[in-house]
């Protein structure tokens, strides 16, 4: 008998109580889902930053790269060895 005392003995609290033991676990669901969605956010700025990071150094490699031929090609057709140095200071720079 002295459990039926730790029941609700009205149908309002029992109604109550049912929406409590079903609403708490949905809020901390509710709670991790935004917690991840957050991490998710977080990793992919990370990722974004790095692609960007990558893009941003190869564009910079092909404009010393092509500095560079110009310069060579300058130099086959001039024959002006000034022209060696600039290339040499531009592909200092690349390595």
């Amino acid at each position: 008998m002295p459990l039926l005392n730790r029941y609700p003995k009205s149908l309002i609290r029992l109604i109550l109580l049912g929406y409590g033991m079903v609403l708490v676990p949905l809020l901390l669901a509710g709670l991790h889902a935004v917690y991840a969605v957050t991490q998710l956010q977080r990793d992919g700025v990370v990722a974004i930053d790095s692609a960007v990071g990558s893009v941003r150094h190869g564009l910079q490699m092909t404009d010393h790269l092509v500095a560079m031929e110009r310069l060579v090609r300058q130099y086959q057709v001039l024959s002006d060895p000034t022209l060696l140095d600039e290339y040499a200071a531009v592909r200092l720079k690349w390595r």
